[in-house]
């Protein structure tokens, strides 16, 4: 399925993405506590990117209906890789404060509420209809690869310095956008007229009368809201176990584990 080079664009693309997501992940956990030493102030990084994200993924779903959708992951890697460098600035400066850190992953929320709902759109326009499954496949696996091996590189390198994972980063985003910026898509018709509202209760009543679907999001949404407690994870690597941020990335990484056995299993 990787021999369609679209699909192997987005798809490097987006594990390049999900890599430096998961070391900011590392990093801006530590940094925060390291600063405040208040296990509040890392709940609060989790809240600054829910809040944009749940006030602008409705819209964002219209926006990936109506405009070219790489162009939106385009635009999304840009301003994402403005908000990496501004923490690498932070950092070199000396950070002293967390609201630089807040303002950051508030617009990190801002623009997954663009770029999650255009690429979910964007996989299956990549494949024929029949490699379509092996496409999900793919993109989970690579997904699950990044979820372990993001934070254990995002530990090791804080070891080095904060703004070393920064840089790093970068780097990635900048090779997401190449690879997006390479990659040709077929032209998406709107998805009509209707008024956002109306879409919106359109799209409750068809959870509610697909029994399947509503099952699996309900699922989906315990497990999000119960795996908040990961956010607090700092607070056992430094105080309580004394690992250091190397053995954060460790902590951060071992859920994904048994995930990705489980995948590799069901292949």
């Amino acid at each position: 399925v990787l021999r369609h080079g679209n699909l192997a664009r987005f798809a490097l693309s987006r594990f390049c993405v999900t890599i430096a997501w998961q070391m900011l992940g590392v990093a801006v956990g530590w940094q925060v506590y390291r600063l405040t030493g208040d296990p509040l102030a890392l709940g609060l990084i989790g809240l600054w990117q829910f809040l944009p994200f749940v006030s602008l993924v409705l819209i964002g779903g219209q926006a990936a209906d109506r405009l070219d959708r790489r162009r939106m992951l385009l635009v999304a890697y840009a301003v994402e890789s403005a908000c990496v460098a501004a923490l690498l600035w932070f950092t070199l400066d000396g950070l002293r404060a967390v609201w630089p850190v807040y303002l950051a992953v508030g617009t990190f929320g801002a623009t997954r509420a663009f770029w999650a709902p255009a690429g979910q759109a964007l996989l299956p326009s990549l494949v024929p209809r029949e490699q379509f499954p092996d496409a999900v496949a793919i993109n989970a696996i690579l997904f699950q690869v990044a979820v372990i091996a993001g934070p254990a590189l995002g530990g090791l390198l804080f070891l080095l310095d904060a703004a070393v994972v920064y840089a790093v980063c970068l780097a990635l985003f900048f090779v997401a956008f190449l690879l997006m910026a390479g990659a040709r898509t077929p032209r998406i018709e709107s998805g009509g007229e209707m008024a956002l509202g109306a879409q919106f209760l359109e799209g409750v009543r068809f959870v509610l009368r697909e029994r399947a679907v509503l099952g699996v999001i309900s699922l989906d949404l315990f497990a999000v809201l119960l795996s908040g407690a990961v956010a607090l994870l700092p607070v056992y690597a430094r105080d309580i176990l004394e690992l250091g941020p190397w053995g954060l990335g460790l902590l951060r990484a071992a859920p994904g584990v048994p995930s990705l056995s489980s995948r590799r299993t069901t292949r």
